[in-house]
């Protein structure tokens, strides 16, 4: 079948963070965008990140918008 959702998250060390994610018709129906967020978060925490932010970036000292922990 063909796509109906995508996402974007990035993992640094042992922090990741969501930074996008889209759908198209199809995908709304059924909430895809959500579901791919939730499979990055999980994948994060696979690959070794202890917190998962929702679309801030985090700076040098910490997240700006604190993640929650994985």
């Amino acid at each position: 079948g063909m796509p109906v959702a995508g996402a974007l998250s990035l993992l640094q060390g042992n922090r990741a963070w969501y930074s996008y994610a889209g759908c198209n018709l199809q995908g709304r129906k059924v909430s895809a965008s959500y579901a791919l967020v939730l499979e990055a978060a999980k994948e994060a925490r696979r690959m070794g990140g202890k917190t998962f932010g929702l679309g801030r970036n985090f700076t040098r000292k910490g997240p700006v918008c604190r993640g929650q922990r994985l």
